[in-house]
């Protein structure tokens, strides 16, 4: 039986992996953060701060490395830099040494506002502007690890994953830092209505901000596919490759919930204007070029299947 270590296994995607996992010959050695571990009450998983990673001996097939600080509100750099960074290094070192495939949880916040594009071909010229410091602390793991990847003498197969906006089943354990549909569905099963902030850049109307939201099944069988297939190693993109606008993603969550359309315009934080992104769109050129194909769900489907399962309790 093959064995994975999964760290933020209680985690929106790491709960997902688990599911994912379950259906096949896999054995999960779970891994979370005390904090985690308790706010959630997660049974059978091991705590990251307590493990010597340097003497682990465990044998393993592959290295999923989800765990870190997601909140983009995060002012607190030690500790994105402990779990974001030094973490992220500390799985890398120990995929080399057990040479074993490690996918780990990079972020299109790196891309910042995007004026930059959203290439994930990491050229010596590649310019990234991240609009708070869990963007900062991600890009900053990057460059790391592909440093480590390039001066490596033994064959590597590390994939730092730049996720855009996941959303799916069990992503209220993000709390605040949920997606737009996520909180779509508590607001209108509360309400019967979904706010949404107004726009304050005059290329696009209220409502009509777009963002490439891709769905956490989708993402798990790139990790999967990643782990099996181990092509050449560095950061991918993992989007859809379009972008949605808002109005449209909730519109499909009333058709879901069955309840007629209302949607509020309310004002953005005055904190939030200066770091809010209009556009995302992910380039996925690179990923289609290691030969995963038919991995993207359509947004309608994927929204049926995410509005089912919150009503089956997998918030």
């Amino acid at each position: 039986m093959k064995t994975l270590l999964l760290t933020g296994s209680g985690g929106f995607i790491g709960r997902n992996v688990i599911d994912f996992y379950r259906k096949k010959d896999v054995n999960l050695i779970l891994v979370d953060t005390e904090e985690c571990i308790a706010k959630h009450e997660l049974k059978n998983v091991t705590s990251f701060e307590t493990i010597d990673w340097n003497t682990w001996d465990t044998p393993l097939e592959g290295i999923i490395h989800l765990g870190a600080i997601s909140d983009t509100t995060c002012e607190d750099w030690s500790k994105l830099l402990y779990y974001n960074v030094e973490a992220s290094l500390e799985m890398a070192k120990l995929s080399r040494r057990f040479e074993v495939p490690l996918v780990y949880a990079s972020s299109a916040a790196v891309y910042g506002d995007g004026k930059q594009g959203y290439s994930d071909t990491h050229s010596k010229n590649s310019v990234y502007e991240p609009l708070n410091l869990y963007g900062k602390s991600k890009l900053e793991a990057d460059k790391l690890i592909l440093k480590q990847i390039e001066e490596d003498t033994q064959e590597n197969h590390i994939y730092g994953l730049r996720f855009f906006n996941v959303y799916g089943p069990y992503e209220r354990r993000k709390a605040s830092m949920a997606s737009v549909i996520s909180q779509a569905f508590s607001q209108i099963q509360e309400t019967g209505a979904m706010r949404l902030f107004k726009s304050y850049h005059p290329d696009y109307a209220d409502g009509k901000q777009l963002r490439d939201f891709v769905f956490v099944e989708d993402v798990v069988r790139v990790i999967d596919y990643l782990l099996n297939y181990t092509p050449t190693s560095g950061v991918y993109n993992v989007g859809t490759g379009r972008a949605q606008s808002f109005e449209t993603l909730i519109e499909h969550v009333f058709s879901a919930m069955q309840c007629s359309k209302d949607i509020r315009y309310i004002d953005m934080p005055e904190k939030l204007r200066k770091k809010y992104q209009y556009l995302t769109r992910s380039d996925n050129t690179k990923l289609q070029a290691t030969g995963i194909t038919s991995w993207i769900t359509p947004v309608n489907i994927a929204i049926d299947k995410t509005i089912q399962a919150y009503f089956e309790g997998k918030v």
